[in-house]
């Protein structure tokens, strides 16, 4: 795979009026990635996505993408993208199928009707492609927009906030068909999100930007390793009292908390066989133990909120 980045950001400087939306940003995609985009609401994240896209020219900086400034190579490089900025839209009185074909035309892509079913199935339309939009569900209509970025073959896909709106299956289905078109065609993904459980469980590596300015760029793993993980602790039965062992060093030192059934600690990922080894010696029985990084803990520290 290429070691050349699909996505540079120079410098990146926007203006309106007084106030500067985005400060001085520069931050890199490796291709392969899915890369989440953070940020507080107000944070430059859309105007830095719509500047990536030539939608609004940046007053300083230079965005690259595969090597090649966008400035200078514009018409080549939008052929190799797609984007859903903000929410798309669609001829409502049209079908979905029908609104494909002619946005498949408008872009001068030649497909066949089983290239347009194959699309459908990918993004969960099949079967309602020949119903008028105005009747799609917003999730729908989400899903079209995919479609629709899709429908030219990108190298790399900008999607900002795709989750707004949907409800918990559409998330879902929405994350599994960007897992497949990463592992399955190798397409990179940018994208906003205020669903941070959403980010952690796909993205491959994050920025963060905060007041126009760049926080932090990394691997998540990297990231939120650097964090104590939450661990949760179902108990057979909720105890009476607090159990007397909650006093001892080992529990109070990682701040344990017990909530009816379930007991929560903070630690490394490395301390939890010392964990199962403590219950062991004060003769605790558990169901089980879950864990995560907090990638919402971690985003609120890092922009102070």
């Amino acid at each position: 795979m290429s070691k050349i980045p699909v996505i540079s950001a120079k410098n990146l400087v926007k203006n309106y009026g007084n106030f500067r939306a985005v400060d001085d940003i520069s931050f890199e995609v490796m291709p392969g990635s899915i890369c989440g985009f953070l940020g507080p609401n107000g944070s430059g994240k859309s105007t830095t996505l719509r500047m990536m896209t030539d939608l609004i020219r940046p007053d300083s900086g230079e965005i690259l993408w595969f090597g090649e400034s966008l400035k200078s190579h514009r018409s080549s490089i939008m052929n190799r993208i797609g984007c859903i900025i903000e929410k798309p839209d669609f001829y409502t009185y049209l079908s979905a199928l029908e609104n494909l074909q002619l946005l498949g035309r408008a872009s001068g892509c030649r497909k066949t009707k089983a290239d347009y079913d194959e699309l459908l199935q990918l993004v969960g339309l099949k079967g309602r492609e020949k119903d008028a939009v105005k009747a799609y569900s917003h999730g729908m209509k989400q899903r079209l927009g995919l479609a629709q970025a899709l429908l030219h073959q990108p190298e790399v896909v900008i999607l900002d906030e795709p989750n707004t709106g949907l409800d918990p299956q559409g998330i879902i289905d929405l994350r599994e068909v960007i897992l497949q078109l990463n592992r399955e065609k190798g397409i990179t993904f940018l994208f906003s999100s205020h669903i941070l459980n959403e980010v952690q469980e796909i993205c491959t590596d994050l920025i963060v930007i905060h007041k126009g300015k760049m926080v932090v760029q990394g691997p998540t793993t990297e990231l939120l390793s650097q964090q104590k993980l939450r661990v949760s602790i179902e108990l057979p039965e909720k105890p009476d009292t607090a159990p007397s062992w909650l006093g001892n060093p080992f529990f109070t030192e990682r701040h344990a908390v017990l909530d009816g059934r379930y007991l929560d600690l903070q630690m490394s990922k490395e301390e939890i066989p010392l964990l199962l080894e403590n219950l062991q010696k004060v003769g605790q029985s558990f169901y089980r133990i879950d864990y995560r990084n907090q990638l919402e803990k971690y985003f609120l520290e890092i922009t102070n909120q």
